[in-house]
């Protein structure tokens, strides 16, 4: 069943009128905490919605005011936009940095120059835009099937030490790829757009419920944090505004110390977590410098935080570099003191 005078499916419909209220609900999200996986997530939302209307859409030839050429590339265009971007969404939000080299230029020598050339060249010797198509997308087709594996087999290696509770992480991620790893397999035949829709936006379905159990997760984290400081705080001896002044540095060195003091009442914890913030430490640096305090060496800090080796010792560089240290002990004792 499709909408009036248009080629567009009910379903792809319901589909983009969801992902817009998902967008506006998240759009302010990312605007108040900057989160570097719900960018990622906002960014595959507004390529599926355009996609989606594209598909839904195009080719038409009742429109007489896009020209049917114009119309194809806008269907195509925006279905290689978004098969292109899946690699390098699972990189960046994942942090799978074995997909570097496909999500920066595998797409470009397999999936965009192929086809570029073999449908440009198809065209330009029969004139037959639909037979350009189908011939340009047999390689981008077969890169497609062979991204996926390379794709499985990363996410395999990068949760292989993986808890048992994170399994169900694990089985979503490898059914959100299938749709996106086999979009040029499933343009080349052609299936009906509901099919197409259903299979694209369940991949993408998935994967919003993977980010929503993992937002959950993190806030819950946050306010069990929350707590711990909270009860820290409570434990604390009261302090007098007298008392308070006598540890405080003069004024007129205030400016060549950028480090707050604090009274010495606070335990070195409290410490630790005011001074992070002091030093501007991000979210994701904090809590690595919260693991490497209890002792977690690299590979169990990246095991716990479900990131790569190379990305902990960048995050330990570059707190390093803020909290002006040169290794992990000066570190926790400069944070605790």
């Amino acid at each position: 069943m499709t909408i009036s005078n248009t080629d567009m499916h009910v379903v792809t419909a319901i589909f983009i009128v969801f992902e817009i209220i998902m967008l506006l609900f998240q759009l302010p999200l990312y605007l108040a905490k900057r989160e570097k996986m719900r960018k990622y997530y906002l960014i595959l939302l507004i390529l599926l919605i355009v996609k989606n209307v594209a598909m839904g859409f195009f080719p038409d030839p009742r429109i007489n005011f896009i020209p049917i050429g114009v119309q194809y590339i806008l269907t195509y265009g925006a279905g290689f936009i978004m098969a292109s971007y899946f690699p390098f969404y699972f990189y960046k939000a994942y942090d799978i940095s074995e997909l570097k080299w496909h999500a920066t230029r595998g797409i470009y020598f397999f999936l965009h120059l192929p086809f570029l050339l073999v449908a440009g060249v198809t065209y330009l010797l029969n004139k037959n835009i639909d037979q350009a198509i189908d011939n340009g997308l047999i390689i981008p087709a077969i890169y497609g099937i062979i991204l996926g594996y390379v794709l499985f087999r990363s996410i395999r290696e990068k949760y292989k030490n993986v808890e048992r509770k994170d399994y169900l992480q694990i089985i979503g991620v490898y059914f959100a790829v299938i749709p996106y790893a086999t979009l040029a397999f499933l343009a080349y035949f052609r299936i009906e757009q509901v099919n197409e829709a259903l299979l694209t936006n369940g991949g993408f379905a998935i994967i919003t419920l993977l980010f929503v159990r993992q937002s959950i997760r993190d806030v819950r984290t946050d306010l069990e944090r929350l707590k711990e400081i909270d009860k820290a705080e409570e434990a604390l001896p009261a302090v007098s505004l007298e008392e308070n002044k006598a540890v405080v540095m003069p004024l007129e060195f205030a400016y060549e110390e950028e480090a707050v003091v604090v009274n010495d009442s606070y335990d070195p914890g409290m410490r630790l977590e005011m001074n992070m913030n002091e030093f501007g430490l991000t979210t994701k640096e904090k809590e690595v410098v919260r693991l490497l305090k209890l002792g977690y060496t690299n590979e169990e800090i990246g095991n716990s935080l479900n990131i790569q080796v190379g990305t902990v010792k960048k995050h330990l560089e570059n707190t390093f570099r803020k909290v002006l240290v040169k290794n992990r002990l000066e570190l926790i004792h400069k944070l605790e003191n």
